[in-house]
């Protein structure tokens, strides 16, 4: 039904507060059900921004159809999911920290036993985060003594980063970059005695 109240035109609806208010689905370009509630449009929708609002999850899976949406979080992030389910995040970017103060971890905060151990960031970085930045300063008394990271649970010597200390007493600058696991926990290692400085500072992290 159609009808005109005031100024303001209404479908479905007897209390209107917009210029056009319709309670029920609206397709444009055919005659088939869109479904309570629902816009489906047949041709195309032209204008220069579109704005979703946050919400916890998906909506239902609709065969043949995919749905892009905001997921809430805090910044709040883009999805896409198929019709199966499966959930495509849409913000795979860089986040950059800043500009840190201090450093995150000093040498009389980790365990100097060249064994491997971990390193939780999750009070750092995004839940979401997949790979992290580091920034690292180490100078020991002795040379070819070492500090390195590797992703949580991995176990060969291909993929761990080592930083080795070149000539004893001087110090040695690096940039690593870490994959984390989904905890946002990473693993370091470092040689057992002659540290006077081992500096670890998150720089930024990438989102999955």
């Amino acid at each position: 039904m159609w009808s005109c109240y005031g100024r303001r035109d209404r479908i479905n609806t007897t209390a209107p507060v917009t210029q056009l208010s319709i309670n029920s689905g609206l397709h444009v370009g055919r005659d088939s059900d869109a479904g309570a509630n629902n816009l489906l449009v047949d041709g195309t929708i032209e204008g220069s921004v579109l704005f979703l609002t946050e919400q916890a999850a998906a909506e239902a899976n609709v065969a043949g159809k995919g749905q892009f949406w905001v997921k809430t979080a805090t910044p709040n992030e883009p999805y896409f999911d198929d019709d199966t389910g499966v959930e495509i995040p849409l913000d795979n970017r860089y986040i950059d920290r800043g500009d840190p103060a201090s450093s995150d971890f000093e040498h009389t905060d980790l365990t100097r036993d060249a064994a491997w151990h971990a390193m939780d960031l999750s009070s750092i970085v995004s839940s979401n985060a997949i790979a992290i930045s580091l920034s690292l300063k180490v100078s020991n008394s002795a040379a070819n003594t070492y500090m390195g990271f590797r992703k949580n649970g991995n176990t060969n010597a291909l993929t761990s980063i080592l930083t080795r200390v070149q000539v004893a007493g001087i110090a040695n600058d690096a940039t690593v970059v870490v994959a984390c696991d989904s905890n946002q926990v990473i693993e370091y290692i470092a040689s057992a005695t002659g540290w006077a400085t081992i500096r670890v500072t998150v720089l930024g992290w990438w989102l999955a």
